[in-house]
Parts: C-alpha cells; sequence; structure tokens
C-alpha cells in the first residue's frame, strides 16, 4: 500500500460582530498543527460584567497523518469553549485558489497549494462532532465543506466553566490517488447565537 503526505492547516477565527454602529470586535489566531493557542473577546465597554467569548485550541498532533489508499484516515482534536452568552461554533474550508475544490483535500507543495482543476482528492474531508461536555445544543457533522460555514455546535452560556467540545477529522482515501502531500484550511468561528 503507497502511503499519501497529509499536510494539514487549521485556523480559528474568534469573532463577534453585533447590531452596534460602534464597535464589532474580531480575533483571528492561527494555530498550526502540533501547536496551541487561544483568544479571547470582551465585547461592548470591558466593564466587569460585560459579555465574552473565547476559545482555546489544544495540540494537533496530525502532522503525522497518513493517508493510505483505500482507507478512510482519521485524527482526533478538541477545543475548549468558555464564554457568558450562549454561542455557535461553525467550520469552513477557507483554501481558497481559482480552481480550489471547497471542501476538498488539494495538493500543497513548499507551503502553497497547487491550483489546477481536478488535482484534489476523490472524497469530501470531514470534521465530525464526537461529543461535547454538558451538551446543550446542536450537534451536526460537517460532511459537506461546500456549502460555506457550516454550524456544527451551538450551546448555552458556560459561565465560570469550560466546554470542551470533541472533534474528529475524517478523509476516505481513494485506491487510486496520486502521491504527494494534501491539505485543506478549515476556519472555525466562535460568535454569539441570538
Amino acid at each position: 500500500m503507497q502511503n499519501l503526505w497529509q499536510t494539514f492547516i487549521r485556523t480559528t477565527t474568534l469573532a463577534v460582530f453585533l447590531a452596534s454602529a460602534t464597535w464589532a470586535a474580531v480575533l483571528a489566531v492561527s494555530v498550526p498543527p502540533g501547536e496551541s493557542g487561544g483568544g479571547y473577546v470582551i465585547l461592548g465597554d470591558n466593564s466587569d460584567d460585560a459579555d465574552y467569548v473565547s476559545i482555546e485550541i489544544a495540540p494537533l498532533g496530525v502532522r503525522g497523518l497518513v493517508l493510505d489508499r483505500g482507507t478512510n484516515a482519521k485524527a482526533d482534536d478538541f477545543m475548549v469553549i468558555k464564554t457568558n452568552v450562549d454561542w455557535k461554533l461553525t467550520v469552513e474550508d477557507t483554501s481558497g485558489g481559482f480552481a480550489n475544490t471547497t471542501g476538498f483535500m488539494e495538493p500543497y507543495v513548499s507551503g502553497a497549494y497547487v491550483d489546477e482543476v481536478g488535482d484534489e482528492l476523490a472524497n469530501r474531508f470531514a470534521v465530525l462532532v464526537v461529543g461535547v461536555d454538558d451538551n446543550d445544543g446542536l450537534l451536526t457533522n460537517a460532511t459537506d465543506l461546500s456549502l460555506g460555514p457550516v454550524e456544527i455546535v451551538q450551546g448555552n452560556s458556560t459561565g465560570d466553566l469550560e466546554k470542551t467540545v470533541y472533534l474528529r477529522y475524517s478523509q476516505n482515501v481513494s485506491g487510486k490517488e496520486v502521491t504527494g502531500d494534501y491539505g485543506i484550511n478549515l476556519t472555525y468561528n466562535l460568535s454569539i447565537n441570538k
């Protein structure tokens, strides 16, 4: 069985946009595989009772995930959410490129995507929601990232507690794939759920 090597890129965006003409808060956190990161956004006037959302990203160790032809490659991941407002988490493929097929892993060479028609893996990349600590909302698997942002989890305020969202990345690999590095940019968006 010949292996394909997977290059995986994950970006988490913590973004909040409210119906205020005077302010909006945005924080982007880029978390490469094997590293951790996070972000915290206070909404409004920075007072002690202001609304906030935060997300922490665990080290993601899928740099060594091997895509074998004829198998389903999987890697587990998790994120920690803390917020005093109702929230939702979306995911989307933001790989970009003229010929990029959204929702599919594309050839990734020397730190950039190869931008040719028909060069993506045959099967869609999926983000599966394995579970949430004390689930109080929607859980949806993102099996079709071509739809744009897919809402995968929503929940109530966590108060002073943290909520862990457990995810599984899944890539079915056909028996006819071309050997090489493949990647996908996943952007997560944590926002207020009104």
